[in-house]
């Protein structure tokens, strides 16, 4: 049994993920030179018995790659490509067990945050901004 080496892990997912964030952050569109070249680091990676074994790395960025594609599909292109090259990336690196554990722990933080401002009034329900959107429409429509 191979041994992880999880300083070189750790290096990768950092040099590759923290530009993605600020990418997305600032212009909401993560590029392909940074997932791409990851999944290829990774790849490279794996014939070098740095990180985890072959197939399970590739198990974990199809898993990735398929479910987001499948999400964007269901939210009719409202999650980009980009989102489902990054899970890739991160399925690749993780394995699919921990890929599978790191998405829901990310999606019980961003609901916790969701709830947390919805109770303090700093973020609307859907519902109300639909109702809100309606009434300026209405208000400020040129027939009025």
């Amino acid at each position: 049994m191979r041994k992880l080496n999880t300083f070189a892990v750790f290096i990768i997912f950092v040099l590759f993920s923290i530009p993605i964030i600020i990418q997305d952050i600032k212009h909401q569109k993560i590029p392909d030179k940074y997932t791409i070249i990851g999944i290829a680091v990774l790849l490279i990676g794996c014939i070098f018995d740095i990180f985890l074994p072959f197939k399970q790395t590739l198990i974990g960025m199809l898993f990735g790659f398929s479910l987001f594609v499948l999400v964007r599909m269901a939210t009719k292109g409202k999650l980009g490509l980009g989102d489902a090259k990054y899970a890739a990336f991160l399925g690749g690196i993780l394995g699919l067990r921990l890929w599978l554990a790191s998405v829901l722990i990310a999606s019980l933080c961003g609901l916790a945050v969701c709830l947390i401002l919805i109770i303090m009034k700093r973020m609307k329900r859907r519902s109300e901004e639909r109702r809100v959107g309606k009434e300026c429409r209405s208000r400020w429509s040129p027939s009025h």
